[in-house]
């Protein structure tokens, strides 16, 4: 075995840990009753499937709570800070300045023959309606979210 695959291999126990957090225990002792005989593997792939979903909703719902403070904190903010009012406002122009380009601009200019090839917007137009959305819609989004 490689160096770096022998280090990866010696760190594993001390990573899995980290990386599977609250489901490590969980799993430790699924494994050792597949291990030990106790439930068949049929068994051991439903319960592994009910912890992973559970667990996943969990995250879910941090997740949300993170992401509905982080906004609350940033809509309380933007009233008394002249600076993020002022970059939401540059934000929202330049990406309206976008959408209107491609979509007014462009098709207008080729057809009057303003270019000999139609100009491609490539991933700024879905990047204007992105950011458009998160600065409109952002706090319904957020808040309006209902994990089951």
């Amino acid at each position: 075995m490689g160096g770096i695959a022998a280090a990866l291999v010696a760190a594993l126990p001390q990573l899995l840990p980290v990386l599977l957090g609250g489901m490590w225990p969980d799993l430790v002792k699924l494994f050792g009753k597949y291990n030990d005989g106790q439930i068949s593997e049929a068994t051991l792939r439903a319960e592994v499937e009910k912890l992973a979903i559970s667990k996943s909703a969990e995250i879910d719902v941090a997740h949300l709570d993170a992401m509905s403070r982080g906004f609350s904190a940033f809509m309380n903010a933007a009233p008394r800070s002249k600076w993020l009012q002022l970059g939401w406002v540059v934000v929202v122009f330049s990406q309206l300045f976008v959408l209107v380009w491609y979509q007014w601009v462009v098709p207008w200019g080729d057809l009057v023959g303003w270019w000999d090839v139609y100009p491609s917007p490539g991933g700024t137009i879905e990047w204007a309606y992105a950011l458009l959305s998160a600065l409109f819609l952002g706090s319904p989004l957020v808040f309006s979210r209902r994990i089951k």
